[in-house]
């Protein structure tokens, strides 16, 4: 056979037979699942649940005798064998994306704990500088407030002084020159440390680095916290988590005022 023949009948031995394959798409087959899923296990769903179902819909609603319990115990046997059957399932057809996933993750996770660890770096810098320029300025301020309040003094003593003497115009004009500079002592008071102007910094790329003011706190004593002042602020769930955890504990000793606690019946079923 000649080689050209050879050549046609075999497309990888031809012209651009050495391309590598398509690329993979994870995408499409996770897009394709549920129908992959539908193929495989559907009819078998059906035949194993459905006669299930169907008994637990003809068992009475409520359990008039020891018997309509005992003929729910084979019902929910079954049923408990058959979840078993399909959560092993489940498991093994979801742990390949469950791996897949992890890996993704180990193979992302070096650059992106190298890219947070530079930006955090750089963020408590950038805090540190602007913590310590904003002392600065509030420093800078109070001496200037300290300045301006004795000379509202120095004035307002020289006017008592030029009144004492009679000296009318020269009381009122020392008077006019304390009563400006007090207006400038509630300027100085009253304006910010900082401009909010003066603490955003602009980068050659057009990027921005802004300092902003926030309310913060630090638990000194978790014991004297007041959790009726954070009623609002918990999540019911929250609550619920700590009662379960709490009765659990204590038992028949256990007292809350606003909550009853009672011993409940709840039914098990356990497999012959």
């Amino acid at each position: 056979m000649a080689p050209s023949d050879t050549a046609t009948e075999d497309p990888r031995l031809g012209i651009g037979g050495n391309n590598p394959p398509a690329e993979f798409s994870l995408e499409d087959l996770v897009t394709a699942l549920p129908a992959t899923l539908a193929e495989a296990f559907a009819k078998r769903i059906a035949d194993e649940v459905e006669p299930i179902a169907n008994r637990a819909n003809e068992a009475p609603e409520r359990f008039a005798s020891d018997e309509d319990l005992a003929a729910a115990t084979e019902i929910v046997n079954d049923a408990q064998a058959a979840w078993n059957e399909f959560e092993k399932l489940r498991k093994n057809q979801k742990d390949p994306f469950k791996r897949g996933g992890e890996e993704v993750d180990d193979f992302f996770r070096p650059p992106l704990q190298r890219l947070t660890r530079i930006k955090d770096a750089f963020a408590k810098r950038a805090t540190d500088y602007n913590r310590e320029k904003r002392r600065k300025a509030e420093e800078a301020a109070r001496v200037e407030r300290e300045r301006l309040e004795r000379e509202a003094e120095e004035a307002r003593k020289k006017a008592a002084e030029a009144a004492e003497f009679g000296d009318q115009d020269e009381a009122i004009e020392h008077l006019q020159t304390a009563a400006t500079v007090e207006t400038k002592i509630e300027e100085v008071a009253s304006a910010p440390a900082i401009p909010a102007e003066d603490m955003t910094v602009r980068g050659a790329s057009g990027g921005t680095a802004r300092s902003r003011t926030e309310w913060a706190f630090e638990i000194e004593d978790f014991s004297k916290i007041d959790l009726n002042a954070l009623r609002d602020f918990i999540a019911p769930e929250a609550v619920d988590k700590a009662l379960k955890a709490y009765v659990k504990l204590r038992k028949n000793t256990a007292k809350i005022e606003g909550v009853r606690f009672f011993e409940d019946e709840k039914a098990t079923f356990r497999r012959r």
